[in-house]
């Protein structure tokens, strides 16, 4: 029978072996860019550098000082009247207020998400018009979101 010493000893191995498997998560990654040009969104470029799960959707997020994001809703597992499977949610900080356009028109929406046991992963894709002569356009690509 092995020592309480020795038994101590292998649970706090296995512990440390644990937490550094959690360590060992390929991180997120994250290709691409959308462009926004005049309209209701103004002008920028988004480069997503991190993304984030919650829920049903997975945020793409260009770092912590920009308050532009880009939310992808699956709608596979859940009944709605739109038209796309993945709802695109563009959102800005403008002068009066955060603004966010919900994209879901599968003609200047082409879009994939699936989750699994690294995180979740897709494609999105948009050439749409936002109104008042605006365009987002432009193509991200991610895996392992968590």
């Amino acid at each position: 029978m092995p020592s309480p010493a020795l038994v101590a000893a292998l649970g706090a191995a296995l512990v440390l072996t644990c937490a550094s498997c959690a360590g060992n998560r390929s991180p997120a990654e994250i290709h691409g860019r959308l462009a926004s040009g005049g309209g209701y969104l103004g002008d920028w470029d988004f480069y997503p550098a991190t993304c984030a799960v919650h829920n049903d959707e997975v945020v793409l997020i260009e770092d912590n000082a920009s308050l532009k994001r880009v939310r992808l809703v699956d709608r596979t597992r859940m009944p709605s009247t739109r038209n796309a499977k993945v709802d695109v949610h563009v959102a800005r900080a403008t002068p009066t207020g955060s603004m966010d356009l919900i994209f879901t028109d599968p003609s200047c929406v082409q879009s994939t998400l699936k989750g699994g046991p690294e995180g979740y992963g897709g494609e999105v894709s948009l050439d749409c018009k936002t109104g008042e002569g605006g365009h987002v356009v432009g193509k991200i690509s991610f895996d392992r979101c968590r």
